[in-house]
């Protein structure tokens, strides 16, 4: 019974020891810690600025099949394949059909991976078609990917969150009618 009452003893003593050496750091790390603005520098990743960039707005004419991205004064229309703007068009209205697209099976796959669509960028116009930057974040990871506008589009107008549009500003100006 001696031994017993020594060994509840012995680890009491030590538990005490190990909260008070918790405590100690936890307080030294209170009360030195520099604040972190002093620490961390500012990071610009190309792929996130937005320089040169104008934000747009979308509209969607199925019938038509057309696309029109609008900002800045100026309006870009370009045609798509009808089942395209109508997938587009189905995202903004957050329908699933009875069974779902592409652009519903990659949204389902960015949510389970937990990958946030962060932005669309338009860069250029090459051979008649325009090429888009997708950017997306997991973590700390950032991915850019070459897509087409009207699936990078699609995916993300399927999101619960708005993901912003940009349209290279000089592209734009050439391509785009001017509206006001």
């Amino acid at each position: 019974m001696k031994i017993k009452r020594k060994n509840v003893l012995l680890s009491y003593k030590n538990l005490s020891i190990f909260l008070l050496i918790v405590i100690f750091v936890l307080a030294a790390y209170i009360l030195f810690q520099k604040p972190l603005d002093q620490n961390l520098a500012t990071v610009v990743l190309p792929e996130l600025s937005a320089t040169g960039y104008t934000e747009v707005a979308l509209a969607v004419d199925v019938d038509t099949g057309i696309i029109n991205l609008g900002g800045d004064c100026y309006q870009v229309s370009a045609t798509v394949e009808q089942s395209q703007a109508q997938s587009i068009q189905d995202g903004i209205d957050k329908v699933v059909g009875p069974r779902p697209n592409i652009h519903d099976l990659f949204n389902d796959l960015l949510k389970v991976l937990d990958i946030r669509i962060l932005m669309i960028k338009i860069d250029e116009l090459k051979d008649g078609a325009y090429h888009s930057s997708f950017i997306l974040r997991q973590g700390n990871t950032i991915l850019n990917l070459d897509a087409r506008p009207s699936d990078a589009i699609a995916v993300a107008v399927r999101t619960n969150y708005i993901v912003p549009m940009y349209f290279n500003e000089t592209l734009l100006k050439a391509m785009g009618e001017k509206v006001c």
